[in-house]
């Protein structure tokens, strides 16, 4: 809780030293600026595990059909468990007005989820390959610029030396 009139809290102050940041990151980065550094590109790898989505996705895939499932029970005594599974059967017989439609939408769902992360596993595989390629092509960059570089002060030591000899 704030204390009101506490000396060390000022308003004032906070709200001037926010307006100065604000005003700070406006003319560092200036409208339209992405934040990615113009060169010098980073592999990142994705941190998803497609080995485990498979396995979540393939649980989703057997839990969507629970209607259908043998009701074990077993909390209960043996001679009780047949009428708890009548009474459970019965229930579930009687809840399908609104199992099946959700069953059917749980379906949905899991197929495309499936579906998205088959697409996003292959564009993971694209992106390395892309992200291999820039930075093979950055390499190449740096190389040209060095043999420019090379021949600039060649060109130089060419141009001086043609001064002296006019």
């Amino acid at each position: 809780m704030i204390i009101e009139n506490n000396p060390e809290i000022n308003v004032d102050e906070i709200m001037a030293k926010i307006r100065a940041e604000i005003a700070n990151r406006k003319t560092i980065a200036p409208q339209g600026a992405t934040g990615i550094p113009a060169g010098n590109f980073v592999r990142r790898t994705l941190s998803i595990v497609w080995e485990q989505v498979a396995s979540d996705l393939s649980v989703a895939g057997q839990n969507t059909d629970y209607v259908n499932r043998q009701l074990q029970m077993a909390q209960y005594p043996k001679l009780l468990r047949w009428l708890a599974r009548l009474s459970g059967l019965a229930f579930m017989y009687l809840a399908r007005i609104f199992t099946i439609p959700q069953r059917e939408y749980n379906l949905a769902l899991v197929r495309a989820v499936e579906q998205v992360a088959s697409g996003l596993k292959s564009m993971e595989g694209f992106l390395i390959n892309q992200t291999e390629r820039i930075a093979a092509s950055e390499g190449q960059l740096v190389e040209k610029g060095h043999q420019i570089s090379n021949l600039e002060t060649q060109l130089s030591s060419l141009q001086s030396q043609f001064k002296e000899i006019q």
